[in-house]
């Protein structure tokens, strides 16, 4: 799959899709994000998330997915079955939860995790986070990420998600700590003006 990309993989910010707070306990990030999703004028989910069905689907066809709950949605979605039904993921994914990049070593294979699987399905680049974080300094983190492409339309420069996901761990009070934690997996991205 990933092998019949051009690279530098590019995304367009307005074909994106989110699921906020699926939980329905992280009231303080609804109430920080829901705006921003709002003026972006995105298609989401705010205290649901969508059903299997429409999860691939959205998945196969929009640009980027934003994820805010815990971990990496794993409990709404099973990203593996993109692989083991042979689906296709379109999407570069923002997995804004505790923990969604930690890998998990198994022995003598290579490590897995859901960032692997979803770039082994096609998806361009994962952004996801090393360890658990609180949510108020991860929304910092998001909110300064999704700005920044925002306003990439006003801007020339290029936006590099993986330069750009460096300059926005400042946002975090804990920099070294919950600003340390975003990692990028896949290829290089660029986001379209």
């Amino acid at each position: 799959i990933q092998s019949s990309k051009n690279f530098p993989v590019h995304i367009d910010p307005r074909s994106a899709f989110f699921v906020l707070n699926p939980q329905k306990d992280l009231e303080e990030s609804e109430k920080r994000l829901v705006p921003l999703f709002k003026n972006l004028k995105w298609n989401g989910f705010v205290k649901n998330s969508p059903n299997k069905e429409e999860m691939l689907n959205r998945l196969q066809s929009t640009d980027l997915f934003v994820y805010c709950g815990h971990g990496s949605g794993r409990e709404f979605f099973d990203y593996d079955s993109l692989i083991s039904q042979q689906k296709q993921c379109k999407s570069t994914m923002m997995l804004m939860g505790c923990s969604s990049g930690k890998l998990i070593d198994d022995g003598e294979i290579d490590p897995i995790g859901v960032p692997y699987s979803c770039v082994a399905a096609g998806a361009g680049a994962v952004v996801a986070n090393l360890w658990n974080v609180t949510d108020g300094e991860i929304d910092r983190f998001t909110s300064s990420l999704l700005e920044k492409m925002k306003k990439n339309g006003n801007n020339e420069e290029e936006f590099v998600l993986e330069n750009e996901v460096l300059k926005c761990r400042s946002a975090c009070k804990l920099k070294y700590l919950t600003g340390a934690a975003p990692v990028v997996y896949g290829f290089p991205t660029l986001v379209h003006k």
